[in-house]
Protein backbone atom coordinates (compact mmCIF):
# COMPACT_ATOMS: atom_id res chain seq x y z
CA UNK A 1 0.00 0.00 0.00
CA UNK A 2 1.22 3.46 -0.81
CA UNK A 3 3.61 2.07 -3.45
CA UNK A 4 3.25 3.45 -6.96
CA UNK A 5 4.70 2.03 -10.11
CA UNK A 6 5.76 4.38 -12.83
CA UNK A 7 6.84 3.22 -16.26
CA UNK A 8 8.75 5.56 -18.51
CA UNK A 9 10.71 5.64 -21.69
CA UNK A 10 13.80 7.79 -21.80
CA UNK A 11 16.33 8.81 -24.36
CA UNK A 12 16.33 6.73 -27.54
CA UNK A 13 13.49 4.48 -26.24
CA UNK A 14 11.23 7.51 -25.80
CA UNK A 15 11.98 8.71 -29.33
CA UNK A 16 11.23 5.26 -30.79
CA UNK A 17 7.98 5.07 -28.80
CA UNK A 18 6.81 8.53 -29.94
CA UNK A 19 7.63 7.69 -33.56
CA UNK A 20 5.62 4.44 -33.32
CA UNK A 21 2.62 6.27 -31.85
CA UNK A 22 2.85 8.98 -34.51
CA UNK A 23 3.03 6.30 -37.22
CA UNK A 24 -0.14 4.67 -35.89
CA UNK A 25 -1.83 8.06 -35.63
CA UNK A 26 -1.00 8.79 -39.27
CA UNK A 27 -2.38 5.37 -40.28
CA UNK A 28 -5.62 6.06 -38.40
CA UNK A 29 -5.82 9.51 -39.98
CA UNK A 30 -5.40 7.96 -43.45
CA UNK A 31 -8.20 5.46 -42.77
CA UNK A 32 -10.46 8.27 -41.54
CA UNK A 33 -9.41 10.46 -44.49
CA UNK A 34 -8.30 13.17 -42.12
CA UNK A 35 -5.11 14.75 -40.90
CA UNK A 36 -3.56 13.60 -37.61
CA UNK A 37 -4.66 16.76 -35.77
CA UNK A 38 -8.34 16.16 -36.60
CA UNK A 39 -8.46 12.41 -35.92
CA UNK A 40 -10.71 12.76 -32.88
CA UNK A 41 -13.23 14.91 -34.77
CA UNK A 42 -13.18 12.50 -37.72
CA UNK A 43 -13.67 9.49 -35.40
CA UNK A 44 -16.62 11.16 -33.67
CA UNK A 45 -18.16 12.02 -37.05
CA UNK A 46 -17.73 8.41 -38.19
CA UNK A 47 -19.38 7.14 -35.01
CA UNK A 48 -22.36 9.48 -35.49
CA UNK A 49 -22.72 8.36 -39.12
CA UNK A 50 -22.53 4.73 -38.05
CA UNK A 51 -25.24 5.24 -35.42
CA UNK A 52 -27.47 6.98 -37.96
CA UNK A 53 -26.97 4.19 -40.50
CA UNK A 54 -27.75 1.59 -37.83
CA UNK A 55 -30.95 3.46 -37.03
CA UNK A 56 -31.90 3.55 -40.72
CA UNK A 57 -31.22 -0.17 -41.07
CA UNK A 58 -33.50 -0.90 -38.11
CA UNK A 59 -36.23 1.26 -39.66
CA UNK A 60 -35.87 -0.57 -42.98
CA UNK A 61 -36.02 -3.94 -41.23
CA UNK A 62 -39.14 -2.88 -39.34
CA UNK A 63 -40.69 -1.64 -42.57
CA UNK A 64 -39.88 -4.90 -44.34
CA UNK A 65 -41.22 -6.89 -41.41
CA UNK A 66 -44.50 -5.00 -41.50
CA UNK A 67 -44.86 -6.01 -45.16
CA UNK A 68 -44.76 -9.71 -44.22
CA UNK A 69 -48.24 -11.15 -44.62
CA UNK A 70 -49.12 -13.52 -41.81
CA UNK A 71 -52.42 -15.34 -41.92
CA UNK A 72 -54.15 -16.50 -38.81
CA UNK A 73 -56.47 -19.39 -38.19
CA UNK A 74 -58.65 -20.66 -35.40
CA UNK A 75 -57.47 -23.82 -33.70
CA UNK A 76 -59.50 -25.24 -30.86
CA UNK A 77 -61.24 -21.89 -30.32
CA UNK A 78 -57.93 -19.98 -30.18
CA UNK A 79 -56.75 -17.43 -32.74
CA UNK A 80 -53.36 -18.70 -33.90
CA UNK A 81 -50.75 -17.34 -36.30
CA UNK A 82 -47.95 -19.75 -37.19
CA UNK A 83 -45.62 -18.73 -40.00
CA UNK A 84 -42.13 -18.94 -41.44
CA UNK A 85 -40.29 -15.76 -42.46
CA UNK A 86 -36.82 -14.82 -43.63
CA UNK A 87 -36.24 -12.06 -41.08
CA UNK A 88 -32.56 -11.97 -40.17
CA UNK A 89 -32.50 -10.74 -36.58
CA UNK A 90 -34.24 -11.59 -33.33
CA UNK A 91 -35.27 -8.01 -32.52
CA UNK A 92 -37.15 -7.53 -35.80
CA UNK A 93 -38.79 -10.95 -35.42
CA UNK A 94 -39.91 -10.06 -31.89
CA UNK A 95 -41.37 -6.76 -33.16
CA UNK A 96 -43.29 -8.63 -35.86
CA UNK A 97 -44.66 -11.06 -33.27
CA UNK A 98 -45.84 -8.07 -31.19
CA UNK A 99 -47.55 -6.44 -34.19
CA UNK A 100 -49.20 -9.72 -35.17
CA UNK A 101 -50.56 -10.40 -31.68
CA UNK A 102 -51.96 -6.86 -31.57
CA UNK A 103 -53.87 -7.58 -34.79
CA UNK A 104 -55.22 -10.83 -33.34
CA UNK A 105 -56.23 -9.24 -30.05
CA UNK A 106 -56.27 -12.63 -28.35
CA UNK A 107 -54.35 -15.75 -29.22
CA UNK A 108 -50.99 -17.32 -29.92
CA UNK A 109 -48.37 -16.16 -32.44
CA UNK A 110 -45.31 -18.25 -33.20
CA UNK A 111 -43.02 -17.10 -35.99
CA UNK A 112 -39.99 -18.99 -37.25
CA UNK A 113 -37.24 -17.34 -39.24
CA UNK A 114 -35.02 -19.19 -41.65
CA UNK A 115 -32.01 -17.01 -42.32
CA UNK A 116 -28.96 -18.63 -43.90
CA UNK A 117 -29.86 -22.01 -42.42
CA UNK A 118 -30.20 -20.70 -38.88
CA UNK A 119 -33.53 -20.78 -37.06
CA UNK A 120 -34.91 -17.97 -34.94
CA UNK A 121 -38.21 -18.49 -33.12
CA UNK A 122 -40.40 -16.00 -31.30
CA UNK A 123 -43.72 -16.69 -29.60
CA UNK A 124 -46.28 -14.47 -27.92
CA UNK A 125 -49.35 -15.61 -25.97
CA UNK A 126 -52.03 -13.23 -24.67
CA UNK A 127 -52.98 -13.28 -20.99
CA UNK A 128 -56.41 -14.86 -21.54
CA UNK A 129 -54.78 -17.77 -23.36
CA UNK A 130 -52.14 -18.07 -20.63
CA UNK A 131 -55.03 -18.51 -18.17
CA UNK A 132 -56.13 -21.46 -20.31
CA UNK A 133 -52.74 -23.04 -19.67
CA UNK A 134 -50.72 -22.18 -22.77
CA UNK A 135 -47.24 -20.74 -22.22
CA UNK A 136 -45.02 -19.12 -24.84
CA UNK A 137 -41.91 -20.62 -23.27
CA UNK A 138 -43.27 -24.17 -23.53
CA UNK A 139 -44.41 -23.72 -27.13
CA UNK A 140 -41.17 -22.14 -28.36
CA UNK A 141 -39.08 -24.72 -26.48
CA UNK A 142 -40.91 -27.56 -28.23
CA UNK A 143 -40.46 -25.92 -31.66
CA UNK A 144 -36.77 -25.26 -30.96
CA UNK A 145 -36.21 -28.84 -29.88
CA UNK A 146 -37.50 -30.07 -33.25
CA UNK A 147 -35.22 -27.58 -35.05
CA UNK A 148 -32.15 -28.77 -33.16
CA UNK A 149 -31.92 -25.94 -30.67
CA UNK A 150 -33.26 -24.59 -27.45
CA UNK A 151 -34.63 -21.56 -25.73
CA UNK A 152 -37.50 -20.35 -23.63
CA UNK A 153 -38.84 -17.39 -21.83
CA UNK A 154 -41.80 -15.99 -19.99
CA UNK A 155 -45.37 -17.29 -20.25
CA UNK A 156 -46.31 -14.32 -22.48
CA UNK A 157 -43.18 -14.06 -24.65
CA UNK A 158 -40.33 -16.39 -25.51
CA UNK A 159 -37.53 -16.73 -28.04
CA UNK A 160 -35.36 -19.62 -29.16
CA UNK A 161 -32.95 -20.68 -31.83
CA UNK A 162 -32.06 -23.77 -33.77
CA UNK A 163 -29.63 -25.19 -36.28
CA UNK A 164 -31.88 -27.11 -38.69
CA UNK A 165 -34.03 -24.76 -40.77
CA UNK A 166 -35.39 -27.68 -42.80
CA UNK A 167 -37.42 -28.73 -39.75
CA UNK A 168 -39.33 -25.44 -39.39
CA UNK A 169 -42.41 -26.83 -41.15
CA UNK A 170 -42.41 -29.88 -38.88
CA UNK A 171 -42.02 -27.66 -35.81
CA UNK A 172 -44.93 -25.40 -36.80
CA UNK A 173 -47.10 -28.44 -37.49
CA UNK A 174 -46.21 -29.85 -34.04
CA UNK A 175 -47.27 -26.57 -32.39
CA UNK A 176 -50.54 -26.67 -34.35
CA UNK A 177 -51.14 -30.22 -33.07
CA UNK A 178 -50.32 -29.23 -29.49
CA UNK A 179 -52.81 -26.37 -29.58
CA UNK A 180 -55.49 -28.56 -31.20
CA UNK A 181 -54.99 -31.27 -28.55
CA UNK A 182 -54.89 -28.69 -25.77
CA UNK A 183 -51.42 -29.91 -24.87
CA UNK A 184 -49.60 -26.62 -25.25
CA UNK A 185 -50.06 -26.25 -21.55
Amino acid sequence: SGVRRIEAQTGRGALIYVNEVMGRLEQVAAVLKSNPRDVLIAAEKTQKERAELHKQIQQLRSGAASQVEITDEEIGGINVALAETSIADAETLANLVDKTIQKLGSGIVLLASNHEGKVLLACKVTSDIIERGYRAGDLVREAAKICGGGGGGRPDFAQAGGRDAQKIGTALERIREMILQGSGK
